[in-house]
């Protein structure tokens, strides 16, 4: 099994040109609808994406999908946190496939449009704002509008207004765009049925490029779906990437998915006890770790020894000892998990007269994994608490940079001394 810290940022190709097409893409839109997974709303967003926002100077509502997945003291929670660390955002809860709370997004969404683009209401066409000297930009934009004009229905008076949704892969881009041409089509009924629905998928990665659809008719809306967008290196982390990929938001090895499931099985046990209560031998194990009581048997000791010793006999730092301990414990969990997994199927088989199989390890982590992303195990949030490792800061990544790039080069001049 590999160690936590072995996943690693997913950034393929079509990702990189889509970053770019979305950067030349925002100053033709009006609005941008960020989505992120109600179940880690800080993991799930990307500082990629921001600096784009704020570059473009671009309206933004955020929402946070698959909140049906979580309690209502959990989501008032969320929302304080939010509110604090980012002062101004509109914040919106969404269950996108079941079509729970997309109408009062769609009405935020023009009514913003409405108060700080009123140009958009009351014409047809027209020329749109824009710097000076943006002949290029300009041109592109009027003919989106054209093309977003040729689908209007016959008499229609607003300029249709242009939205993009954005977020990480797998958070419910296509989902909400498609429950929001359902919600906007009971004005035009029998229209969405002539018209293709946005790609979705259980992967990550199904939508590889920039599409757009008619969300609305009065007023004309139209959405840009684009490819879900990750920076190349996670914003927090190895940690961070860790809860991205519990929640299939990156693609991971197969090599890797035990590793996510004793670290999703490790945060249950700390902080969602009671979701381990289904299975006895992992819930006492769950409950002798809360207590103190592994740190007794002797076998964490040696394992605190054994890491303090390495690394050519320097002293790790409490953040080392403390990971490795937590992934002893996790490991420890799956393997709990599956002797009780096993057990039960064996006695359902065997009662039924069905043929006996074993559950391996990899196995038991590919079902809880399933679970987990299914809303299977309860309401459980990855990002109610702090990371077992607070993130390293960007500033302290280049000094352990150029401190490494210093000792090679010192370790060079002693060779060539030599």
């Amino acid at each position: 099994m590999s160690g936590w810290r072995a996943a690693t940022s997913w950034f393929p190709g079509h990702m990189a040109q889509a970053s770019r097409d979305m950067s030349q893409r925002l100053a033709k839109v009006d609005l941008v609808l960020e989505v992120r997974d109600a179940r880690a709303p800080f993991s799930s967003a990307s500082s990629q994406l921001h600096r784009l926002l704020q570059a473009r100077r671009a309206p933004r509502l955020l929402v946070l999908n698959k909140a049906d997945l979580l309690g209502e003291a959990q989501r008032r929670a969320m929302r304080r946190r939010l509110e604090e660390e980012e002062p101004g955002v509109r914040l919106f809860f969404a269950a996108a496939a079941e079509r729970r709370g997309v109408a009062p997004i769609l009405a935020a969404a023009v009514e913003q449009v409405r108060r700080e683009s009123p140009r958009l209401f009351g014409r047809r066409q027209g020329a749109r704002g824009g710097p000076a000297g943006a002949t290029a930009s300009m041109f592109a934009q009027e003919l989106m509008v054209q093309a977003a004009a040729e689908a209007m229905p016959q008499g229609a008076e607003a300029l249709p207004l242009m939205m993009m949704v954005a977020g990480a892969p797998n958070t419910g881009k296509s989902t909400l765009i498609n429950a929001m041409r359902q919600e906007g089509a009971r004005d035009a009924p029998g229209v969405v049925r002539r018209m293709a629905p946005a790609k979705m998928g259980k992967l990550p990665g199904v939508t590889r490029q920039l599409s757009s659809f008619q969300v609305s008719w009065e007023p004309p809306v139209w959405m840009l779906d684009t490819p879900g967008v990750l920076p190349p290196n996670i914003d927090n982390g190895w940690e961070g990437a860790m809860r991205l990929g519990v929640l299939d938001m990156i693609r991971t090895d197969a090599e890797h998915r035990e590793a996510l499931c004793s670290y999703l099985l490790h945060h249950l046990a700390t902080h969602h006890i009671e979701v381990l209560s289904r299975w006895p031998r992992a819930h006492r194990l769950a409950l002798r770790s809360a207590q103190g009581v592994l740190m007794m048997d002797g076998e964490l000791r040696d394992i605190e020894q054994q890491v303090r010793s390495r690394l050519l006999g320097l002293e790790p730092s409490e953040a080392e000892v403390k990971l490795q301990v937590a992934e002893t414990i996790g490991v420890w969990l799956l393997e709990s998990v599956a002797q009780d997994m096993q057990q039960f199927c064996l006695g359902v088989r065997n009662g039924a007269g069905v043929r006996e199989k074993k559950l391996n390890l990899h196995s038991t982590a590919m079902l809880l994994l399933k679970m987990m992303r299914e809303g299977r195990l309860g309401e459980v949030c990855l990002d109610d608490h702090p990371f077992l490792v607070p993130p390293i800061s960007k500033e302290e990544r280049i000094r352990r940079k150029l401190q490494k790039k210093v000792e090679r080069r010192r370790k060079l001049g002693k060779h060539l001394l030599i």
